[in-house]
């Protein structure tokens, strides 16, 4: 495995806001004003697609972690290179999502 020389983030080629890319929060945690942020370690192979993804930091309840996890495993990159072969990586992700208004992907 090979450390980005950017975030993982530059290499996404998905948009978040759109599902089932975006990442949500249950219905028991989707309250006004709420805030979920953890961080979660994204490993993505030489082909772009996303292997593993692990929670670093809990967003704060197992239900969270899980739904934002399952979105995380349907992003796609475009593949790293090294020399100009596709190399596998691994990057670690803050993610933050608020509840309503607007309840969908807030940061990175």
């Amino acid at each position: 495995m090979v450390n980005p020389p950017t975030t993982g983030n530059a290499l996404l080629q998905v948009d978040v806001q759109n599902d089932p890319h975006r990442p949500r929060i249950p219905s028991a945690f989707n309250l006004p004003g709420s805030r979920y942020a953890g961080v979660y370690r994204i490993c993505v192979d030489q082909a772009g697609e996303v292997t593993s993804v692990a929670t670093r930091r809990s967003a704060g309840a197992p239900q969270i972690d899980d739904g934002f996890r399952t979105a995380i495993a349907t992003w796609r990159y475009r593949p790293l290179e090294v020399g100009n072969e596709p190399v596998a990586f691994c990057y670690s992700l803050r993610l933050a999502v608020d509840g309503p208004p607007g309840s969908g992907y807030a940061s990175r």
